[in-house]
């Protein structure tokens, strides 16, 4: 992986997968996104099913999954400043909002 013109990390994909090992989640919700960086979302009857990257639980009901490929570019790349850290990936309502 490259990062800047230089590399960050040589090995298989099983090596970079196994670096989001323990921080990939799932949650079922009909509110808001759980805290975290949101992978995918995908739409239920009448929930959304994310899954999410972040290094502890986000919420209590959350699952944990086998990360895939993608996930563990999501926390390298967040370990080394190339993404937004999860709560900076999401602005809320408040900050969204602009002044007339």
């Amino acid at each position: 992986m490259l990062a800047t013109g230089q590399v960050i990390i040589r090995g298989t994909v099983a090596e970079l997968t196994a670096t989001a090992r323990e921080q990939v989640w799932s949650a079922t919700t009909s509110g808001p996104a759980p805290e975290g960086m949101v992978v995918s979302a995908l739409a239920e009857a009448a929930s959304m099913r994310y899954r999410i990257v972040s290094p502890r639980p986000p919420r209590p009901d959350t699952v944990p999954e086998t990360p895939s490929l993608e996930e563990g570019y999501v926390v390298l790349g967040s370990r080394h400043g190339l993404m937004a850290s999860p709560r900076a990936a999401r602005p809320s309502a408040a900050s969204s909002r602009r002044a007339p």
